[in-house]
């Protein structure tokens, strides 16, 4: 909502949008650029972002942490409520080594559902229930107690009262509870948008240039990140390239190494042909991960 609103007001603003972009969907904003906070700009005529201004990370006191808005210390500790994850808990603001940028470091909470012994419910369908929010299951409900929960269908699937619901393909999580609709995860109130915590977990390696890995689409949480290698990594043009040559605005830096729109970088290791890596939105390029 953050991101739309911020396209809206840039529109309205510059009158860079015409009418006809609120018929324009535009695609969600790379995860990374929307936890960073990074700004949307949307070029005249066009009405999506073809880049994001990032300066104010660039701006950050390098010594010290940050995370939604808020500085840190060096040993200072972040609340448990302010981190929107329940499973990550006791974040503190480290330096180690010395050399490396200040970063958190967190501990995370092992579920005992993930520890139970398959031969404990054997032969009974059970399923785990859970608050909303929270990080481990409430109970286990096995055989003739399912009978008594409410149901909820969810794009054909059926759900019991209090599961964790699959909204496979989106960056939601759902649970199935009271009043359930089976609506599309954006305008369902039992869904909501997953916060990756990119800050909390990999502040270090986005201060030290590396860049996200995405599993398939950038609109959900990385699975990996990729570090500048100037030595071994080279730039390899795109050949369909249409923007004016050395357009600063519309290129993207990896370590000492910059990019035009469209370009890509070699592959990190010689048999890995499935990570793709483009300056697809800069300032940053990213990588997808396809197989």
């Amino acid at each position: 909502m953050k991101f739309l609103i911020l396209i809206a007001v840039l529109c309205v603003v510059s009158a860079q949008c015409s009418e006809d972009c609120s018929k324009v969907k535009c695609p969600p904003a790379p995860k990374h650029y929307e936890e960073f906070g990074c700004t949307p700009i949307v070029e005249s005529g066009k009405c999506c972002p073809a880049r994001f201004d990032c300066s104010s990370l660039e701006n950050r006191d390098k010594t010290k942490c940050h995370y939604n808005n808020e500085t840190y210390e060096l040993n200072q500790e972040v609340k448990d409520q302010s981190i929107q994850s329940s499973c990550t808990i006791g974040c503190v603001c480290r330096q180690f080594p010395e050399d490396s940028p200040p970063h958190f470091e967190c501990g995370h909470i092992d579920c005992p559902e993930f520890f139970v012994n398959d031969d404990e419910h054997s032969g009974k369908e059970c399923i785990e229930q859970y608050e909303n929010d929270s990080c481990c299951a409430s109970k286990t409900v096995c055989g003739a107690d399912l009978l008594k929960l409410d149901k909820c269908v969810f794009q054909g699937q059926t759900y019991y009262e209090g599961q964790s619901i699959d909204a496979e393909g989106s960056c939601y999580s759902c649970h199935c509870g009271k009043g359930f609709e089976d609506k599309p995860v954006e305008e369902n109130k039992h869904c909501k948008k997953i916060n990756c915590n990119i800050e909390i977990h990999y502040s270090g390696r986005f201060a030290r240039g590396c860049v996200p890995i995405y599993w398939k689409t950038d609109s959900c949480c990385p699975i990996d990140w990729r570090c500048p290698d100037d030595k071994k990594t080279k730039v390899i043009a795109d050949s369909s390239r249409t923007q004016k040559e050395g357009d600063a605005d519309l290129q993207c830096t990896f370590g000492g190494l910059k990019m035009n729109l469209g370009d890509f970088l070699s592959p990190e290791r010689d048999d890995d042909q499935c990570t793709i890596c483009t300056c697809k939105v800069p300032p940053f390029p990213h990588c997808i991960k396809t197989c």
